[in-house]
């Protein structure tokens, strides 16, 4: 029974710290790829844009894209975030996408479904706007569903250096009275170094947090597989993964990153897409 009730109560010391997580952000998880470059989300260029910046979409090579996504955060099975995400491009000045995630376990569960549109405005910047509806569950205090929604955008200065910009607000996020709304906005930029290495750098402003500056690096060692580093100030943690490309038309992606207060946290994405 002492051991069930040290269990519980560090489950409920983490409630706490994932409980603002999630409320102040878009999805529980944003990919491996994302997890293994520090959470850095606004300047991904990949095939896992909808999690990430979709506006970024129609900027790839692909036409259409799905990918599956699992993470444990800490290496605890009670704190297993799921996402599933699609993305189809209309034509070339226009996309939509779809993604629902899953985060918790049977005393508190988040989900979320959201739907994409992003529409190319020139030759280097496209905006996007997602939608989404919230669901919070909390076993002793029943359920409550609200919107909330997010404006993006990707640019070029050159066709080495790219910026991405995220903006976030909940509508009418309030579980309580003492939950008040969120909001923040990432900045971010991606430089690409040389045809094997980029690197990244984002600040993410919550309101009311401190600044948390993310930075990460991709190098592409041969052409099927990339490897990633990444670092941010906020809470502290580093992080490291792969991705491998089968046949054009595949992509795997592992990370993990590491906490010196809560321990590691694995991720695995896996993604099928169909080149235009």
């Amino acid at each position: 029974m002492l051991h069930k009730h040290k269990i519980i109560s560090f489950l409920a010391f983490l409630l706490t710290c994932q409980f603002a997580i999630g409320q102040r952000s878009d999805i529980a998880t944003q990919g491996a790829e994302s997890l293994a470059l520090g959470h850095i989300s606004s300047v991904h260029h990949g095939h896992n844009t909808m999690a990430n910046n979709f506006s970024a979409t129609l900027f790839n090579t692909q036409s259409f894209g799905i990918n599956i996504n699992s993470e444990r955060r800490f290496n605890l099975s009670e704190l297993t975030a799921s996402m599933i995400s699609a993305f189809k491009t209309i034509d070339d000045k226009n996309a939509v996408g779809l993604l629902i995630s899953d985060y918790g376990f049977e005393e508190w569960r988040e989900q979320k479904i959201s739907l994409g549109y992003t529409r190319k405005l020139s030759d280097k910047f496209a905006i996007a706007a997602v939608f989404d509806l919230n669901t919070i569950r909390i076993k002793e205090n029943g359920s409550k569903n609200f919107p909330s929604f997010g404006l993006q955008m990707t640019g070029f200065i050159n066709k080495n250096l790219r910026y991405g910009v995220k903006l976030f607000n909940f509508e009418n996020a309030d579980i309580n009275e003492f939950s008040p709304p969120s909001q923040y906005i990432q900045v971010g930029l991606a430089h690409q170094v040389s045809k094997k290495t980029e690197l990244l750098v984002e600040f993410d402003k919550h309101i009311d947090e401190i600044l948390n500056i993310r930075a990460g690096t991709k190098y592409n060692p041969l052409t099927p597989l990339n490897l990633y580093l990444g670092y941010e100030t906020g809470p502290g943690r580093m992080s490291f993964g792969f991705g491998y490309c089968l046949q054009n038309k595949f992509q795997l992606d592992f990370a993990a990153s590491y906490d010196n207060l809560l321990g590691v946290t694995p991720g695995l994405s896996l993604a099928y897409f169909v080149s235009k």
